[in-house]
């Protein structure tokens, strides 16, 4: 039997599915070679929810907003996280940037040079915690030392 002659079960498992879309992907996009700016593209993070809510009234299967630190970066992020509720999202992974910064063209917590894996892990442990809507036993709210291992 093909999955084609019983659609049932594909439209049930499609429609189960829940996409977690970047934040990164409402705001101008292009090549490596040239970033294509647009009108009327987000410039905040609520913006970009409100895309994102967008997105899901469409298409019903995209309820989570993936954050990228530091372009999504705000003061309050138990406030960013009801915004988000109050327009059908929650908020999902937290993206930390330690990829773009040239000192990290070797790596970042794998970096050779300790200082280097020092400033990557002091701008992951900067990052917020997993929000709140995702369910995980790693997430706190207290602040977080990187292990002593990472400290030389």
């Amino acid at each position: 039997m093909t999955a084609g002659s019983h659609p049932a079960p594909v439209k049930a498992a499609l429609g189960s599915q829940v996409i977690e879309t970047p934040s990164w992907a409402y705001g101008n996009s292009g090549t490596r070679f040239k970033v294509f700016a647009q009108q009327g593209v987000p410039r905040t993070p609520r913006e970009k929810i409100d895309d994102a809510a967008q997105v899901h009234t469409y298409t019903g299967a995209a309820p989570r907003i993936a954050l990228h630190i530091p372009w999504d970066k705000v003061d309050d992020y138990a406030a960013l996280t009801a915004y988000a509720k109050e327009r059908g999202l929650t908020l999902g992974a937290i993206n930390a940037n330690v990829f773009q910064d040239d000192d990290y063209k070797l790596g970042s917590v794998t970096n050779p040079d300790p200082a280097v894996r020092r400033k990557a892990l002091g701008h992951l442990l900067a990052s917020p915690p997993t929000s709140p809507s995702c369910s995980t036993s790693a997430t706190t709210s207290k602040p977080r030392s990187p292990p002593s291992s990472a400290r030389s």
